[in-house]
């Protein structure tokens, strides 16, 4: 659920969140139920089983929540259709390119100033 923003138009060819009234400081923005939700926080314990990762290790990664967060998403794309989150899986690309490893044509077709020399 979206509160007083959606995404259009930036300015400058980009895309973003526009406010569509004022917004107090502290205001709720987006809110979704936990369950809905793949995330991990500093203070989670480890909710893999231990034949996937050693409950150490991820205590070893509290500050790393990119780490725990590749570790979530190794551990349920593995489980293949049993996985809660599959159909999200199933609609994420195979590959994708990264613009540091696009040709110069790719870079001009993005249409971002900052790309284009």
């Amino acid at each position: 659920r979206f509160n007083r923003w959606q995404v259009g138009d930036v300015g400058g060819g980009l895309r973003g969140a526009v406010a569509t009234e004022s917004i107090k400081e502290g205001s709720v923005m987006v809110s979704a139920p936990k369950d809905a939700v793949i995330s991990c926080r500093e203070a989670d314990a480890c909710p893999l089983p231990k034949s996937f990762i050693d409950p150490a290790y991820w205590d070893s990664m509290a500050k790393k929540w990119e780490m725990r967060m590749a570790l979530l998403l190794l551990y349920e794309k593995q489980l293949g259709p049993e996985s809660k989150w599959a159909t999200y899986f199933d609609v994420l690309p195979s590959s994708f390119g990264l613009p540091l490893t696009f040709s110069d044509e790719e870079l001009r077709q993005l249409q971002f100033s900052p790309f284009i020399s």
